[in-house]
Parts: C-alpha cells; structure tokens; sequence
C-alpha cells in the first residue's frame, strides 16, 4: 500500500492494498500522529481511502 499527503488539502490518501499472502491480516488500524501531537485513528480494510487531517 502506499502512502501520499496533500499539504495544501491536509489530506492523506492511503492507497488500495496489493498482493495477499496466507496469514495477511484484512483489516488494520493506524494511528496518524501530526507534529502538533493531534492524532486520529483510522481503520483501513484494503481498499483506497482519503483521510482529512485537521490543524
């Protein structure tokens, strides 16, 4: 998966899971931390998403 962040928007798009392998987890949770300390945790299951970071 890839990882991609928008400084103007603040967004950060988290791209569609490739590959698979026995065992491989379907479903993860990440913990986005900005350098202000603000944090947001989002759930992410293989599929492309668009997270909104505010200030």
């Amino acid at each position: 998966m890839t990882f991609q962040w928008n400084d103007k928007a603040r967004t950060l798009t988290i791209g569609e899971r490739k590959g698979s392998y026995p065992g491989m987890l379907q479903k993860r949770q990440f913990t986005i931390v900005t350098p202000n300390g603000k944090q947001k945790v989002i759930e992410y299951n293989g599929q492309k998403m668009q997270v909104s970071i505010a200030k």
